[in-house]
């Protein structure tokens, strides 16, 4: 943040998920992320040390499924895709050169070994 008192921040998160379908024995799941994160005290300080008690919202959207076709010696190997719109308040937008959206895009593989 932009001030110079430690802070103390404080976060909520939920993550629905469900199966929607499935490709050949392949089942396809979707999550919906939903974040918060705010200043307990201290945490979100804007450049002038005012602490704004709102820091974002993170609303996302997560496809996942099997790559059962991967062959190999670890455990299954898994696909994500998933977009997330980032709605930040006043600390976070000033550190992200003034946009109040921000919109994040990711693909991931996972494994279990």
């Amino acid at each position: 943040d932009g001030g110079s008192d430690r802070g103390c921040y404080a976060q909520l998160a939920v993550e629905p998920s469900f199966t929607i379908g499935s490709l050949g024995d392949a089942e396809i799941d979707l999550a919906m992320p939903v974040a918060i994160g705010f200043s307990l005290a201290d945490y979100y300080e804007d450049s002038n040390g005012t602490d704004n008690a709102f820091g974002f919202v993170d609303i996302g959207v997560a496809l996942s499924g099997p790559l059962t076709f991967v062959p190999g010696r670890l455990g299954p190997w898994t696909a994500t895709l998933s977009v997330h719109a980032l709605l930040l308040g006043d600390t976070a937008e000033e550190g992200n050169g003034g946009d109040a959206l921000q919109w994040i895009g990711a693909f991931g593989l996972s494994t279990t070994f």
